[in-house]
Parts: C-alpha cells; sequence; structure tokens
C-alpha cells in the first residue's frame, strides 16, 4: 500500500461514511526491508490520518508472521 493508495482508501472511505480502512502491505524482498517500508507506510498513516476518526486495520495473510505485525503496530505506537 503505498501513500497514493492509503489516500485514495482513505478518501473513499471518508465519502462513504465507512469507519474503517483495511491496509495490506504487499510488498516484495528482503524480510528487513519490507518490515522497514510497512513501518514506514504505518508511520504515514498516523502522522497523516491519526485525526481521521477512522480506524485502520493491517491484514496479511502471506509472508509475515504474526509476532512480525504485532511489533510493526507496537512500534508504531498507533
Amino acid at each position: 500500500s503505498d501513500k497514493a493508495s492509503i489516500d485514495e482508501a482513505v478518501a473513499i472511505a471518508l465519502k462513504t461514511g465507512a469507519s474503517s480502512v483495511r491496509f495490506y502491505p504487499r510488498y516484495e524482498g528482503n524480510l528487513r526491508d519490507v518490515l522497514s517500508i510497512i513501518a514506514n507506510d504505518i508511520a504515514y498513516v498516523r502522522e497523516t490520518y491519526q485525526d481521521s476518526g477512522l480506524t485502520f486495520t493491517i491484514e496479511q495473510h502471506e509472508d509475515l508472521k504474526s509476532h512480525e505485525l504485532v511489533s510493526l503496530v507496537k512500534e508504531s505506537e498507533m
């Protein structure tokens, strides 16, 4: 989910009265690099949309393990 995709999803959610946005990061590469990119995406969401009234849900069914997702969310302080 790049910034443009996140912005588009948030705009649609706000226009339609949705209460949440599903965030589904899909990146390829070295795990450390992928985790860093996702951490940056989460930081962007936090900094840009923290006061939007929306709830953001992170999903990942393929490459990341649950403890990696939990660490990303905890470290984001979201």
